[in-house]
């Protein structure tokens, strides 16, 4: 059961990348990390899943400011502060570091309505992720960053850099 939930949390992490809209792609995001906090919660890591029903809240905040077309500015503020406090209160040296460099990038991306820069900052969050799983020898870890990372230069090659006259180029805003 808890290696169900691993495999389906990543399933639905894949899958986030592929969806054109904003919406779409917190809307699976968060239950990648619904999925996600269950399982840390069961094999009783309350950080961790603290952590993840936190991202989620962040989610689902920026989606609320997408449909009132509210600016993410004071939100981005409350969740980077709030990251910074949960990491100093779980402080572990070097590797703090690595998951605070992580989570306000990914913040800044996920309150970003531009899926294109939601991407890129995501890219950026999931190298970090990589290096962190690497260095705590997490497999499962790497793996997941290594599908996410493919399915986000994937989708990046479908929505956000199509071809034209052979060369690629950055789409135009619509």
């Amino acid at each position: 059961m808890l290696q169900a939930l691993g495999w389906l949390g990543m399933a639905m992490n894949v899958i986030s990348f592929q969806c054109r809209s904003y919406r779409r792609i917190l809307l699976f995001r968060t239950l990648s990390e619904l999925l996600f906090a269950v399982q840390y919660g069961l094999m009783g890591q309350g950080a961790g899943m603290m952590a993840n029903l936190l991202v989620c809240l962040r989610n689902q905040t920026f989606c609320w400011c997408e449909r009132r077309n509210y600016p993410a500015c004071t939100p981005i503020g409350i969740f980077c502060l709030l990251f910074l406090i949960m990491v100093l209160l779980d402080w572990q040296g070097p590797l703090s570091c690595v998951i605070l460099f992580v989570k306000e990038c990914s913040t800044l991306a996920y309150g970003s309505r531009n899926p294109r820069s939601l991407r890129l900052l995501t890219l950026v969050a999931s190298a970090g992720w990589l290096c962190y799983n690497g260095m705590i020898g997490s497999t499962a870890g790497v793996v997941c960053e290594l599908f996410s990372m493919i399915s986000i230069v994937t989708a990046l090659l479908r929505f956000d850099l199509p071809v034209r006259g052979g060369r690629w180029l950055p789409r135009r805003s619509e």
